[in-house]
């Protein structure tokens, strides 16, 4: 078989989608297949909408702010990540550790975290997302 099938490619991207990856690399053979994914936080929509459009908001609620690592390896929280402390633009909020080296990850905005997704050590993908902010 010299092609990729068409099925495979679309149950790659949805579970890469899904799990939070931020690139897809299929390869049968001499075929391959690479997608860099365009990673955003799923937004609900009216029953009535077209799936294209999406809902403007209907409150004054900021949006949260993703904290993306920037790096594959191994998820380290620092103090400053904990839900409802506040978190000033570019602070350092916690490390990804890559072949013995320490990585830092950076806060995109000032704000409060809301949640944190990655546990102590675990392992985590380039541009998966390991914590979210209220502006």
């Amino acid at each position: 078989m010299r092609e990729l099938e068409l099925e495979s490619v679309k149950h790659a991207l949805r579970i890469a989608r899904e799990q939070g990856y931020a690139e897809v690399e299929l390869e049968q053979g001499a075929a391959r297949f690479k997608a860099q994914l365009e990673l955003r936080t799923p937004k609900a929509r009216p029953k009535n909408a077209s799936p294209g459009s999406v809902a403007a908001p209907q409150d004054d609620t900021p949006l949260l702010q993703d904290i993306r690592s920037p790096f594959v390896g191994y998820f380290g929280a620092g103090e400053a990540l904990v839900p409802g402390k506040t978190l000033r633009q570019g602070e350092t909020v916690a490390t990804v550790t890559a072949l013995g080296l320490m990585n830092e990850i950076e806060a995109p905005c000032e704000g409060e975290v809301v949640e944190v997704l990655v546990q102590e050590g675990e392992a985590v993908q380039y541009g998966q997302i390991v914590a979210r902010v209220r502006p």
